[in-house]
């Protein structure tokens, strides 16, 4: 049978893609953001929720490095656990759309027929409305917060995943080591877990990465309209719509976390770029 994918290949295109500046470079802000967003109680100067009014929208420098907010708060300490907030909600919600989503796309391609029809057709209608309009709708129903901001986002995932990992499926089902597990008497759950999804998954990591960095932004967009983390929650999206009626005394309330966001998702979907040209790489 056919080995796993990639694995005879990783070290030279590992080489390759560790030389590339660009795809190393993103690798190292991901990587600061994580430790930023997981160490980020023990790493913030202050308090991101103590109110101290007098010092309210403090221009940076100073005692505060990056300023302070609208009611005297350190908008480094709350950009820093905003990037906690960022990172849980959009893992999470990559999960929910990883695993519901590959489940489905393998059960529609590998069976095919009549399955494969009424999964693909379901995935048709979620994708025919627009994504934000869709997360609102699930917000709105379930009602605002940290834990339905990542199930609506994961909702939406649901279908990019699904029709990715049937696109992979339809083309394994027919391959030679698949073949060969038939002949030996595999059944089909077993061809699928132990031949198809080993396979299916290299692709899934690109594309789970890439769509971290489109989850922080509809988290962001979701904050900022008010239905994803509640006040006092250190949102980068909360940030930015609180910090926009201060754009012409103190720009910096808005102009944070506006710009992490910018970096963070830049830095993933470069990330994931790189990583996509590491699998097509080993699969060459």
């Amino acid at each position: 049978m056919k080995p796993a994918p990639d694995v005879a290949a990783a070290p030279g295109v590992f080489g390759r893609w560790t030389r590339d500046p660009v795809t190393l470079v993103s690798l190292v802000v991901v990587g600061l953001v994580l430790v930023v967003g997981i160490g980020a109680p023990f790493l913030a100067p202050y308090d991101p929720y103590a109110q101290n009014l007098p010092d309210r929208r403090a221009a940076p420098g100073g005692r505060f490095l990056l300023g302070a907010d609208e009611f005297g708060r350190d908008v480094l300490s709350r950009v820093m656990y905003g990037a906690g907030l960022a990172l849980r909600t959009a893992v999470v919600a990559t999960g929910i759309g990883l695993v519901s989503g590959t489940a489905l796309g393998l059960l529609a391609g590998f069976f095919g027929g009549w399955l494969d029809d009424v999964i693909m057709r379901a995935m048709d209608v979620l994708l025919a409305f627009p994504y934000l309009l869709l997360a609102i709708a699930v917000v709105s129903a379930l009602g605002p917060g940290e834990i339905t901001t990542q199930i609506a986002i994961g909702f939406w995932a649901l279908p990019s995943f699904a029709r990715v990992v049937r696109s992979s499926t339809l083309s394994l089902r027919e391959r030679d080591f698949v073949e060969a597990a038939r002949a030996q008497g595999a059944g089909a759950l077993r061809i699928i877990w132990c031949h198809v999804l080993p396979h299916a998954m290299w692709p899934l990591v690109a594309f789970a990465t890439l769509f971290v960095a489109r989850a922080i932004l509809l988290e962001s967009a979701l904050s900022f309209l008010g239905l994803g983390a509640q006040p006092p929650a250190a949102s980068w999206g909360g940030m930015v719509a609180s910090g926009r009626d201060y754009l012409r005394i103190a720009p910096h309330i808005a102009l944070v976390p506006g710009v992490a966001i910018a970096l963070t998702v830049l830095a993933f979907n470069l990330l994931g770029d790189g990583l996509r040209d590491i699998f097509q790489g080993g699969h060459a």
